[in-house]
């Protein structure tokens, strides 16, 4: 699958070389995970788009388990979630950090979320 790669470099040199700073070539990063009650909260670096029904490759883990994320909804540049609370301190979160996925999270240039792994703050 060449083409891919392609349009991205593409539009990497579309940005960087021809000045064409409208042109998005970066894949969305989180930059925040905030926990309120039972609701997380991930806030990206640029509005985000589910492809599908559900979110593939997202972890949460609460005193070394994984938890069920019961509903995920995507506003603009935040993902939320509910999930049922069992700590109050050391939860993290993990995109994409284990094995193959095949990645539903994307920019509205269709460049696929970039894997992370964060702690989650309290609100």
């Amino acid at each position: 699958q060449k083409e891919p790669v392609g349009m991205r470099l593409a539009a990497i040199a579309r940005n960087r070389i021809y000045g064409q700073y409208e042109v998005i070539w970066k894949a969305p990063k989180c930059v925040k995970a905030v926990c309120e009650k039972n609701m997380l909260y991930l806030e990206f670096d640029q509005n985000i788009f589910l492809y599908g029904e559900r979110l593939n490759g997202l972890e949460l883990w609460q005193r070394d388990e994984i938890q069920k994320l019961e509903t995920v909804m995507i506003q603009d540049r935040t993902l939320l979630a509910r999930f049922e609370r069992k700590e109050t301190t050391g939860i993290v979160v993990k995109f994409a950090c284990t094995g193959y996925y095949e990645i539903n999270l994307y920019n509205s240039a269709g460049i696929p979320a970039f894997p992370f792994e964060r702690y989650v703050e309290e609100k």
